[in-house]
């Protein structure tokens, strides 16, 4: 599917949108959202929207092998057919958790290699139920603040801050565990706050963008075609305000999708 042309639009409109917005307010200048991709409108050969898709959210403080550390864990699973997104915290957990004892083994096992890609022992050592997943994500600090600032900064109160103090202010697991579990799920529903508020002009970049943008590192998927398709539409979902955002516990049961 070719989304240059509609990306080219709205990019347009966006810019227009920033100029005038600052004269009379930005939710006049919103275009309008285009209807949400159904089975009958997507190209054969496309994944189904049936089927929940899961992905490996790891954070570091940075991105230097030598001295990278575990910030988090998360399990991102996208359900198209419910426009629903569940996220699941492995790394930090609640003392309390069934996730603890596995979880505080994640930060001991930890590493990056030259490729920034996670030691096996990592993986081998992440909950059994979170297999399958189609891919994991690498970003340090400096990238979540990037992408933090790509989506236009987060609101507090009536202040939009930067990427920069947003990160600043999330407590490292190393400093306070249980503090920095519940500082993380603080950024991640403030992030899904944010987009389903329609009235708030955002920018509207694809998937592929924001990973070069911000120097995601990801783990080349079996189908990296089928994983930027169901991204692009995640992301796409995500800007137009359409998606829940759930925190939920026990680990969700994956619904098998073929490759």
């Amino acid at each position: 599917m070719n989304n240059k042309p509609v990306l080219l639009v709205i990019y347009g409109l966006s810019a227009i949108c920033l100029i005038i917005g600052s004269i009379i307010g930005f939710k006049s200048c919103l275009p309008t959202p285009p209807p949400p991709p159904n089975a009958e409108t997507l190209p054969t050969q496309t994944p189904s929207l049936t089927y929940s898709y899961r992905y490996l959210l790891i954070g570091t403080d940075t991105a230097n092998p030598l001295t990278a550390r575990l910030k988090s864990t998360w399990l991102i699973t996208y359900i198209p057919s419910q426009d629903q997104i569940w996220l699941n915290s492995l790394y930090p957990t609640s003392p309390d958790s069934p996730l603890a004892q596995e979880s505080s083994e994640l930060p001991k096992v930890f590493l990056l290699d030259s490729n920034k890609e996670v030691s096996a022992e990592f993986l081998d050592a992440l909950p059994e139920n979170v297999y399958p997943f189609e891919t994991y994500f690498v970003i340090d600090d400096s990238g979540f603040a990037r992408l933090i600032d790509i989506l236009g900064g987060l609101p507090k109160g009536e202040e939009i801050l930067p990427g920069v103090r947003v990160i600043g202010n999330l407590t490292p697991p190393w400093v306070d565990l249980l503090q920095a579990w519940i500082d993380q799920q603080s950024l991640f529903q403030s992030i899904c706050e944010h987009f389903n508020n329609t009235s708030i002009a955002k920018p509207v970049h694809s998937a592929e963008e924001i990973a070069n943008h911000i120097s995601l590192f990801y783990y080349p998927p079996i189908d990296q075609e089928k994983t930027w398709f169901i991204l692009n539409m995640l992301v796409e979902n995500l800007y137009w305000g359409r998606l829940t955002c759930s925190f939920v516990y026990p680990l969700p049961i994956p619904t098998s999708n073929p490759h």
